[in-house]
């Protein structure tokens, strides 16, 4: 560790001399820059430890959650599912909702409705796809622009060239 230490040094006490009064000063301006080194370190390692800690809380806490058994009732309080615990229930529930038969609005259906992950995969496709065609038209467009410009000029500057004689004038 390397400690610089700077001091004015006004007044001593008279009782004692120049060295004590050196001496008593540069001890205590190192104590001070040692101690805010060490409140540095304190601080940053107890910040590390803390959030350490709230992690593994909150984890062990989301587990238990996650584990933890109740019963299902009904509107009437009767006992639908005895020992559920909340994995299983999210589980049926988006098993129920991705295979839920939905129509082109993505509500559900009775009557001729698709599952709603292939309505969700069919709109992304389609998505990806229009993004695509879009990316491909404009670059197109584009190329057939730049070639239109380039033989455009060539055939103005021949004509120009031709009507005027400007060779003869050139050269």
């Amino acid at each position: 560790m390397k400690i610089s230490v700077d001091f004015n040094l006004d007044w001593f006490e008279e009782e004692r001399d120049l060295d004590e009064a050196i001496q008593s000063r540069i001890i205590s301006e190192v104590v001070k820059k040692v101690s805010e080194k060490i409140n540095e370190t304190a601080i940053e390692k107890i910040s590390l430890k803390v959030n350490a800690i709230l992690d593994e809380k909150i984890k062990t806490m989301f587990d238990d959650f996650m584990d933890k058994t109740f019963d299902v009732c009904d509107q009437w309080g009767d006992v639908k599912q005895k020992g559920v615990n909340v994995k299983n229930l999210l589980k049926e529930k988006l098993d129920k909702l991705l295979t839920e038969k939905v129509d082109q609005n993505g509500n559900p259906t009775q009557y001729n409705g698709t599952s709603r992950y292939l309505q969700i995969l069919d709109q992304q496709s389609k998505k990806q796809i229009d993004e695509f065609i879009t990316n491909i038209s404009k670059n197109v467009i584009q190329g057939v622009k730049a070639d239109i410009n380039e033989e455009a000029q060539k055939k103005i500057t021949k004509a120009i060239l031709g009507d005027y004689d400007l060779k003869k004038l050139i050269s």
